[in-house]
């Protein structure tokens, strides 16, 4: 009796079984390659670059006005500059300068008419009163005569800054020729006597106070023209103008 399964096969040997298979590992990119800092590093940059060119375009307009506004400054300074040395060249040849203070105008008139107030008459009271009025009236002819409103047209003044200068214009004016009525009615007043001379010397005396009243008015005004454009000539604070009479 054969034995049972002496001829079979022998079963083969089961293969090992394999190490599980490892998916592949993604390698992460250098840090500044990766996409989402790239994204960001360039609205970073973008945004930093609008600041600069907004910071640059900032300060060339700054520049530009600066420049714009120191021309204007000339401007305006080199009109109230002309203005101040006309005003200054007449007013001169009829008064005394004073520091801080409006010039001194007429002196030699005012202490003649003061003189003849007390009822003294100078010998010299009517070659005074004579000069100060044609001192007086040659003022009034070369101030008239400036262009003052052509100086200062387009050249940046507002129009209460140019009124300033019209209106200085003006009452210098006004003043001057106040002082040269006042001289010549006193002139007139040296020549007679008794009552007409007191009566012409009280005239002559009222003229010059209103003079001197609207001489100070101007040169405050005056002042304010140069002030505005760029010429301290204000008076200190509690300054009162010494105009005589």
């Amino acid at each position: 009796m054969a034995i049972k399964g002496k001829n079979r096969a022998k079963s083969k040997p089961r293969p090992a079984a394999r190490a599980p298979r490892r998916d592949p590992v993604a390698v992460k990119p250098p840090f500044f390659q990766r996409r989402w800092v790239q994204v960001a590093l360039a609205c970073a940059l973008g945004a930093a670059a609008t600041l600069i060119v907004i910071w640059v375009t900032n300060g060339l307009r700054q520049n530009d006005a600066d420049a714009r506004s120191a021309a204007d400054a000339a401007t305006r300074r080199a009109a109230a500059t002309a203005w101040q040395q006309e005003v200054e060249s007449q007013i001169s040849k009829v008064g005394t300068p004073q520091q801080g203070r409006p010039p001194l105008v007429f002196p030699a008139m005012n202490t003649a008419l003061d003189a003849m107030k007390h009822g003294t008459v100078p010998p010299t009271a009517a070659d005074t009163f004579g000069g100060a009025a044609d001192g007086a009236a040659a003022a009034v002819k070369a101030l008239s005569a400036f262009d003052l409103a052509g100086t200062i047209e387009g050249q940046g003044f507002d129009v209460g800054q140019a009124l300033s200068f019209t209106d200085s214009k003006d009452r210098l004016v006004n003043a001057l020729i106040l002082y040269q009525r006042a001289s010549d009615v006193a002139a007139l007043a040296a020549k007679t006597t008794g009552a007409q001379q007191t009566t012409l010397t009280k005239t002559a005396d009222d003229l010059r106070n209103n003079a001197a009243t609207e001489f100070q008015q101007a040169w405050i005004t005056y002042g304010e023209a140069l002030a505005a454009g760029g010429i301290n000539n204000t008076l200190p604070t509690g300054a009162t103008p010494n105009l005589g009479g």
